[in-house]
């Protein structure tokens, strides 16, 4: 797992939505083996510094938010040559379920999650291999490598699970009115455990993926998918947003 998806899955532990309060977090639920999984890769001054940045900018980032990012992140490939479409999400990870609305235009895909009273966004350009993280609230924007998401990746993007994983054919299922061809990918490197896809040639996308591992398992799912253009705007940056710059943060925008 790469520095920038650790960097966000620890911050959660600093930032339960108030920038100018740091208490103490419950810590979140240990994996299968009695880790935290990739939490503990985490170093004390890299910490230090996410508090301090935030809390010197007041940026107000909803906590669950923070620690989902690098499931979203891993999602980045799945984008690659779909069909557009637009259509409910529901993500399912360590006992938490999370909904939200997501986009697909070609090698474009944006994601919507309310939190907490708050709408985040997250827009992914495969063809740039950027993601950009939208704060309306704030007005401001963070750019992240889309290669942030690279480990998790290859656990969910086809192409990659077919270079690090064996896969089996399980044969065909209807899921949410689509016919998907189902996969089981056992990886090569047994701390990713396995996956499971289901995906449509018609939308060539996984309409649902469950992986599970050390680190614990994730479901995420597409739901009243609407067939159809999407239009070019939802996929750049507003205007008016300031990019945020994160010194010394590797993968970040400067």
């Amino acid at each position: 797992m790469t520095r920038v998806r650790v960097i966000l899955y620890k911050a959660v532990s600093f930032f339960p939505g108030r920038a100018d309060r740091f208490p103490r977090r419950a810590a979140p639920r240990p994996a299968a083996n009695g880790t935290d999984g990739p939490m503990d890769e985490i170093d004390q001054p890299t910490r230090k510094r996410i508090r301090r940045y935030l809390m010197m900018r007041k940026i107000r980032i909803p906590g669950i938010f923070l620690a989902l990012i690098p499931a979203v992140l891993a999602l980045v490939g799945t984008a690659a040559g779909a069909a557009e479409f637009s259509a409910d999400m529901i993500q399912k990870a360590n006992g938490q379920v999370v909904k939200g609305r997501v986009f697909v235009k070609g090698n474009d895909f944006r994601q919507e999650m309310t939190v907490q009273g708050r709408t985040q966004t997250m827009i992914f350009k495969k063809d740039r291999n950027v993601v950009w993280m939208l704060m309306p609230e704030n007005r401001m924007y963070m750019e992240m490598n889309g290669s942030s998401g690279a480990a998790g990746m290859s656990r969910t993007d086809p192409g990659e699970l077919a270079r690090s994983a064996e896969r089996k054919y399980l044969g065909k299922e209807t899921v949410n009115g689509y016919v998907c061809d189902k996969y089981r990918y056992v990886h090569r490197d047994a701390s990713q455990g396995t996956t499971l896809q289901w995906i449509s040639k018609k939308l060539n996308f996984p309409v649902k993926t469950e992986t599970g591992g050390k680190s614990g398992r994730m479901v995420v799912e597409y739901r009243n998918i609407k067939e159809g253009r999407q239009p070019a705007s939802l996929f750049r940056v507003p205007e008016g947003y300031r990019k945020m710059s994160m010194p010394g943060m590797p993968g970040m925008g400067r």
